[in-house]
């Protein structure tokens, strides 16, 4: 024996749930899609035992979110390591500009200092 309920929802709400019956093949009326959904929803809550938020269940979801999070943070971990360890691009340019300067300088005063035109004693002026 079938019995009827009446339930109040606000025009929004029925909107949506006519448009959604009308467009799947698998629902015949709102009716239908409101008989279905009831089922499917006690029949994960029996099969599961999900966490219920705004209507959908939640059983593996909330774990795999739980993994991802603590991917991420293992990532970001590695990032700020590799930032600390690594030198940034300009900073690398600075040190290899600097670095070739002093070597080119280096090298200048081993050539002046074999021709004899190295360092000066205070107080002379040799050339």
């Amino acid at each position: 024996m079938s019995k009827r309920l009446t339930i109040v929802v606000n025009d929004d709400q029925k909107t949506r749930w006519d448009t959604h019956a009308d467009d799947d093949d698998a629902i015949d009326s709102t009716a239908d899609l409101v008989r279905t959904s009831v089922e499917a929803y006690i029949e994960s809550r029996e099969s599961s035992g999900g966490i219920d938020i705004e209507g959908q269940v939640l059983d593996d979801t909330l774990p795999a979110i739980e993994d991802t999070e603590s991917a991420v943070h293992d990532v970001e971990t590695e990032v700020k390591a590799l930032r600390t360890e690594n030198v940034e691009r300009h900073d690398l340019e600075e040190i290899i500009a600097e670095m070739t300067f002093i070597h080119a300088k280096d090298a200048m005063a081993e050539v002046l200092d074999d021709y004899g035109i190295g360092k000066h004693e205070e107080g002379t002026n040799e050339r």
